[in-house]
């Protein structure tokens, strides 16, 4: 580090450089040295590049000299050669040889020139309509083309390229009137576009005012009826019709008769050939060919009738127009909401249809607003109840189904059940809040099989439809329409205002309308139901098909939409009562077998059933029969296998009803029956089925010889005994009568029926002469026998 020459930047005086020691002081001397050399040399480098340029600037001065000396001699001979009279006379001369020779090919330079600028016409019409540039030029072009057409061809020297060319121009003009044509269809098109392509087709077709606006109107109504005719996306397309309507009467009040007749008048300012646009086409050359064309071509100027259209035939015509642009609008818009069936869409389109037209309905010339809004509510709303009407008589797929289901019954499938307690129902999911297990609870214990599932869900979509149709009418009426529509409801007379039209009486009339149709399917539904019902009848074997029934009109009303209830009124007692009446004869048909048997073969014993567990004095039966306990537990397993959830209070009155004419005709046949027997078995008569009675004391009287006069005690004996046991089987009855009559009594509010078995309780009591004390016990014994075990029928409570 010592050794280390410093840097001579950093020293401050030639002193500063002895403090080093001598070593550093000569490295120092040795780096100094180097430095004065290499700054020599750069030095010497920059002073031979800098004279280098000098040198040849020197010379580039030198050579522009001798050129401006050159330039001045030239100019000063040119001055001397340009004086203007020998001007004029160059000028003078080359005119007169000009004259001299064209004066000689006129004719071919006029045919030559025309021919060339005829044929230069359609490739420029075509440069334009490919452009999409102004329709107006070249509307002039073919004006101008038709022009040298006519010269040309009235040339003996016509050539055929000339007939070629008409029909180039011909085709041309085809596509400009579609261009015009498309140009005046367009909703977008300003008033300066629209009044263009008017005066173009004015020039093309020499049409007066009155013949352009009426193609105008022409165009504009192809153009609504175009929107009808396409299939997709119809909606927009009906928006867009309506928008035509409108804008076609503003755009007529707005061009007509002042700006088209202001644009026409123009035309006939100046010649055709010295119009600017014309003018300005290039590869026209008219600088070359204009002064060899026929007079008839240069001065042609376009005339017009101005005053053939004025204000009172533009609003004539304006009317006129309107009324079947909008005739057609409106049977437009019938053809194309006619093809949806969706209540929404309809809706949302009469919303904007309403919303497009009472807006600007105000600037709207020759048009009765209201009359139009009339005409437009009434296409809308017939369409509305149409689909309303559709799909309130979709309810008749549910009878349909119904009416099917039990034409082709099924036995064990269409009547099949599956018990809460089936062990398929343990394998069930139970994720998602066990929703599948809920749903398979609800529809075991209320009986709902696959037949009935599927006619449900068929009621139910039919339902949820009919609510959708009710929601959007209530949202008719919560639209909100903007607050200036109201400031213009014809004052003058004195209709309502759009507000109270579209949003109060249009929905009331859908309501009505819903409520009519819903009424009139629900009658047709009630029709097709009854019928069903008339053929099932009353028999016993026909209790599935009524317990289904019951079951598909139970769930009719629980799903019925709401706010129906009078229109499913029909589904009540007049198709429940006879199903019940056919569901009760179908669950008594066994029990009831049974009971009678039993009965016949109590009557038959000489014994009355258990006597021995009589109470009181006199002994009197205090417990029922075991055939009428037997009844009623078999009407429960009965009642139970057809589903409880079927036994409403109406169901059980009706069952109580059948069971108790059953009964109590029965136990009259057999009281009868009973009664005759004992009468002839006092006279000495005895029946056979007595002798099967009586085969052990037969038996015993055969072994035994006795006189006729012991055997006419031992009748006496009989008899009595006889008499005694039917007494006492009669009074069993009663006592079972009395119980029957707790379990089977009909409340009709605070009546309670039970004709009934209060007649064949005298007619017993007569019979078995029971005294009033004692049918007294008989009827509090059986109370407080029915207070016990009335839990164990609870279907019957």
């Amino acid at each position: 580090m010592a050794t280390e020459a410093p840097d001579p930047k950093t020293l401050k005086s030639w002193e500063d450089a002895f403090q080093y020691p001598v070593p550093v002081v000569r490295r120092l001397v040795q780096q100094l040295r180097g430095n004065i050399n290499e700054n020599r040399e750069k030095l010497r480098t920059l002073v031979g590049a800098s004279y280098r340029d000098l040198l040849g600037t020197a010379e580039r001065i030198i050579e522009m000299d001798e050129k401006m000396q050159q330039v001045e001699k030239s100019l000063a001979h040119i001055g001397r050669k340009c004086k203007s009279s020998a001007l004029e006379k160059a000028s003078l001369n080359y005119a007169q040889l000009d004259l001299h020779r064209t004066a000689q090919n006129k004719e071919h330079y006029v045919f030559a020139s025309q021919l060339a600028l005829l044929r230069s016409c359609p490739s420029v019409v075509n440069q334009i309509l490919k452009k999409r540039s102004s329709t107006l030029l070249a509307a002039k072009v073919l004006v101008l083309a038709r022009l040298l057409h006519k010269a040309l061809s009235t040339s003996q020297e016509k050539p055929p390229l000339v007939d070629s060319l008409r029909n180039q121009s011909a085709s041309l003009r085809r596509k400009l009137l579609n261009r015009i044509d498309r140009c005046l269809s367009d909703i977008n098109a300003d008033t300066s576009t629209l009044v263009e392509n008017m005066c173009a087709f004015s020039l093309v077709t020499s049409s007066t005012p009155t013949d352009v606006l009426k193609h105008f109107h022409h165009v504009r109504l192809e153009g609504i009826a175009a929107h009808f005719e396409r299939q997709s996306n119809s909606q927009q397309h009906v928006l867009q019709a309506l928008k035509l309507c409108i804008k076609t009467l503003q755009d007529t009040q707005a061009i007509s008769p002042r700006e088209i007749t202001k644009s026409l008048s123009r035309l006939k300012s100046k010649p055709l050939i010295n119009d600017p646009d014309i003018q300005g086409i290039t590869d026209m050359n008219l600088d070359v060919h204009e002064r060899w064309l026929a007079n008839d071509v240069r001065d042609f100027t376009p005339w017009p009738r101005l005053d053939e259209l004025q204000a009172s035939e533009t609003n004539k015509i304006l009317k006129a127009w309107a009324k079947q642009a909008f005739n057609s609008f409106h049977q437009g818009v019938k053809t194309a909401i006619s093809k949806e069936e969706d209540f929404k869409v309809v809706l949302h389109l009469r919303r904007e249809l309403f919303e497009a037209w009472l807006s600007t309905s105000r600037r709207v010339p020759g048009v009765d607003r209201m009359n139009v809004l009339d005409g437009l509510r009434s296409t809308v709303n017939s369409q509305l109840l149409s689909i309303i009407s559709a799909r309130v008589r979709a309810v008749e797929d549910s009878a349909s189904m119904v009416a099917g289901t039990l034409a082709y019954w099924r036995t064990g499938v269409d009547d099949a059940s599956l018990s809460l307690w089936d062990p398929s129902s343990t394998s069930m999911d139970l994720s998602d809040g066990a929703k599948s297990f809920k749903q398979m609870i609800l529809h075991r214990s209320n009986g709902r099989n696959d037949s009935i599932l599927k006619v449900v869900s068929t009621f139910e979509r039919w339902a949820s439809s009919v609510e959708h149709i009710r929601t959007l009418i209530n949202g008719m009426k919560e639209s909100k329409w903007d607050d200036e529509l109201e400031d213009d409801a014809d004052d003058d007379l004195g209709l309502d205002s759009p507000k109270i039209l579209l949003g109060q009486d249009d929905p009331r009339f859908m309501e009505e309308g819903l409520k009519d149709a819903l009424a009139e399917s629900s009658a047709n539904m009630h029709k097709a139901l009854e019928g069903a019902v008339s053929e099932l009848g009353l028999a016993a074997q026909k209790g599935p098909n009524a317990t289904f029934l019951l079951r598909v009109i139970r769930e009719f009303q629980a799903h019925a939409p709401e706010g129906t209830n009078h229109s499913v009124q029909p589904f009540g007692l007049a198709l429940v009562q006879p199903l019940h009446r056919t569901l009760a004869t179908h669950v008594s048909a066994q029990p009831l077998s049974s009971f009678s048997t039993s009965l016949q073969r109590l009557f038959r014993s000489r014994y009355a059933p258990a006597r021995v567990l009589w109470e009181g004095n006199p002994p009197l039966p205090v417990q029922p029969s075991p055939a009428t306990f037997k009844l009623l537990l078999k009407l429960m397993g009965a009642m139970a296998a057809s589903g409880s959830n079927l036994w409403t209070p109406n169901a059980v009155n009706v069952l109580k009803e059948t069971l108790q004419m059953e009964i109590c005709g029965k136990l009259d046949d057999l009281i009868a029956s009973t009664k005759s027997t004992s009468e002839k078995l006092v006279n000495g008569h005895r029946s056979v089925s007595e002798d099967r009675a009586n085969d052990e004391l037969t038996e015993r009287q055969d072994r035994v010889e006795i006189s006729k006069g012991h055997e006419e005690a031992i009748n006496r004996e009989m008899s009595d005994s006889k008499t005694l046991v039917r007494r006492e089987q009669l009074t069993q009855l009663l006592f079972d009568v009395h119980y029957l009559k707790k379990a089977f009594h009909v409340a009709r509010g605070n009546i309670v029926d039970e004709t009934p078995f209060t007649l064949l309780v005298h007619m017993i009591k007569d019979d078995a002469k029971v005294g009033d004390a004692e049918e007294g016990r008989l009827e509090k014994s059986a109370t407080e026998y029915w207070k016990r075990t009335y839990l164990l029928f609870a279907l019957l409570v």
